[in-house]
Formats: C-alpha cells, structure tokens, sequence
C-alpha cells in the first residue's frame, strides 16, 4: 500500500515540477538538480534495502555489503551524469527548429526520457561486467 501511494507521490511531484518549469524557466536547472538528487537517494535507499537481506542472512560480510553499494552508488551516479549529458545534446539537436513553447517542452520531455532509458539499459550491461570483476 505504500509503496503505491509513494509511486503516486512521485508522479504528482513530477507533473508538478514539469508545471513549475513551464511557467517558469529559469529556475529549471535548480529543479532538474533537485530532481535528479531525489532521484539519487531513491536509488541508494533501494540498494540497502536489496543489500541489507543478505548481509542479515550472513550470506555476505560487512566489507562486502559496502563494497556492493558503493561500486554500484557509482555506477548509478555515473549513469545519471552520462544519460543528462547525451540527452541535453540530443535535445539541441532535435527541438533547436520548434517554434511553439508547449510542442518544444512535450517533445523534450518525451525525447530525454527516451534517451535517458536507452543510455541506462546500454550503461547497465557495461556496469554488469564490472561489478562482476570488482565484487565478484
């Protein structure tokens, strides 16, 4: 139940903060940073939790809970910074041409959310095979 009601939370913040950004621009960066912190510790609140279990279970040592999270901590900041990055070069690209406000903000939202789920899924499988080699 609350996990749904967190997910719903999320999602309200997201129209929100989508809102806020239209109507008024320049504080957009502080809230894209915003946002990707939230995201951020959402992200390593999840990686206890999954590591947690297994360190209980005493499948796992102290040192080896903490090198998992935070080999894979760097892997999902790296991945963060990598998918802002291609998907700011790819919105230049793309909306430079678009003259209305609304279809340039709906098409930029759409195109870096795109951008940004195949950067993760193409980042993911290299940061497999390192954290193979590193955790083991």
């Amino acid at each position: 139940m609350l996990q749904k009601l967190s997910t719903i939370f999320l999602l309200i913040l997201v129209i929100f903060l989508f809102l806020i950004v239209w109507q008024f621009p320049e504080i957009g960066g502080i809230l894209g940073i915003i946002v990707l912190f939230l995201g951020f510790i959402v992200n390593l609140y999840g990686l206890v939790k999954k590591h947690r279990e297994e360190y209980r279970q005493g499948k796992i040592t102290r040192a080896v809970f903490w090198r998992k999270i935070i080999v894979e901590t760097i892997g999902i900041l790296i991945a963060m910074v990598l998918a802002v990055l291609v998907a700011k070069r790819v919105l230049t690209l793309v909306t430079h041409d678009i003259v209305n406000t609304i279809t340039r903000f709906i098409a930029s939202v759409l195109i870096a959310f795109m951008v940004g789920i195949g950067v993760g899924l193409v980042f993911k499988k290299f940061w497999d095979g390192v954290q193979k080699r590193v955790v083991g």
